[in-house]
């Protein structure tokens, strides 16, 4: 482990926008830290930003991917997450690419501190340093629920994970636990807090007396959101959708003209800043498994039904909650409403899975974080 700085004065988050997800970790993070130590100057960067002609390539790459060649996808991500030398060779070629990105931001910003929610950035750092390149601490913030081989590095000094298992998965690796913590993924405070149910209701033109479905496919809006919606019309109980787009414009646009044929109440929004209200008064949660937006759900313990997920590592969350009995996964779009159905009929299975998902959730986890690198890598400058 590095040696504790005498202080961090200057902390650098780096992401990377292939998943909101990701970002929102981020930022969940930088607001803390302001939060609580305003004199700490702190720089949010997206590692996959335009500037950065190759990375921004591969993030266009991945995005493709998963609409036009979904099963490529998920082959590549199982092959990746294979150990052995010969896929440990070729994740270091590929961070060999982005390591000059990455010694750029070392020399403009000088950190004390280095905090990654994404393993490419970690990757790139992490060779710097195996190359003898490095002396800043490294701190890495796994965003999933499965574990995955592009995440280990041993030239991280800590690592801040969702579960016990993915602790254990890391030490299988041979990293040492005093060096991995189970926080949870990071999420905005504002996720720990329940406000009056029958107000926020009021402020979204919501009725008292319909169950509330609440849909989401991440910030990115991806996923297959509008087929979940015309489900949600299929129904025979009465029930008010709320369908979040997010920032997919052409999404947005679309659910607009299909909530104006369906049955059901309806309402569209595109990018909201407020999802904790609107997961506090949802009765069910229909969504891709994202780590970040699964994370978020159980702070604020609205029982989830994932739909479709993406390949690779949601589909390896959905695994890991269904399993857990946390949320219920619908393959098909019978299946989902199948699901809705038995869940809106049975309010002792709905609250069964709000008390799994709170029990479960982390709503303190940032601050959690900040504690830990406060201790082990600081002391933060508060003076």
């Amino acid at each position: 482990m590095i040696p504790i700085c005498r202080q961090v004065q200057q902390v650098l988050i780096v992401s990377a926008s292939v998943g909101a997800g990701h970002d929102q970790a981020g930022y969940a993070l930088k607001t803390e830290i302001g939060k609580r130590y305003p004199l700490v100057r702190t720089e949010f960067i997206d590692f996959m930003d335009s500037k950065y002609t190759f990375n921004n390539l591969l993030k266009e790459v991945y995005l493709e991917m998963l609409e036009c060649a979904p099963s490529l996808y998920n082959f590549m991500y199982q092959i990746a997450a294979r150990p052995g030398n010969a896929r440990l060779n070729t994740k270091y070629a590929l961070f060999k690419i982005m390591q000059h990105h990455m010694e750029e931001l070392f020399s403009q910003y000088q950190p004390d501190l280095v905090i990654f929610t994404h393993p490419f950035p970690c990757g790139a750092a992490a060779r710097i340093r195996r190359k003898g390149g490095c002396a800043i601490p490294l701190a890495a913030v796994v965003t999933d629920f499965s574990f995955h081989d592009m995440w280990c590095f041993h030239e991280v000094d800590e690592y801040f994970v969702a579960t016990k298992e993915l602790r254990q998965a890391l030490a299988g690796r041979g990293m040492p636990n005093c060096r991995v913590h189970v926080t949870g993924i990071p999420v905005r405070s504002g996720f720990g807090l329940t406000g009056d149910a029958t107000v926020s209701r009021q402020k979204w033109g919501l009725s008292a007396d319909k169950p509330i479905v609440l849909l989401m496919g991440g910030g990115l809006g991806l996923g297959a959101i509008e087929e979940a919606v015309l489900s949600v019309d299929e129904l025979k109980q009465p029930v008010q959708a709320v369908v979040v787009a997010g920032k997919n414009v052409s999404l947005f646009d679309s659910l607009q003209n299909v909530a104006g044929q369906m049955q059901q109440s309806v309402k569209v929004f595109g990018f909201v800043d407020n999802i904790p209200e609107l997961m506090a008064v949802a009765d069910i949660l229909i969504t891709k498994p994202g780590g970040l937006t699964v994370s978020e759900a159980m702070a604020v313990g609205v029982p989830m039904v994932f739909y479709r997920p993406l390949p690779g590592q949601e589909e390896a969350n959905s695994r890991y909650m269904t399993s857990r009995g946390i949320a219920i996964e619908a393959v098909s779009r019978s299946q989902l409403i199948t699901t809705l159905e038995k869940l809106l009929a049975q309010p002792q299975q709905l609250q069964m899975l709000r008390e799994r998902s709170l029990k479960l959730g982390h709503p303190q986890s940032s601050t959690h974080i900040i504690d830990i690198l406060n201790s082990r890598i600081g002391p933060f400058a508060s003076f």
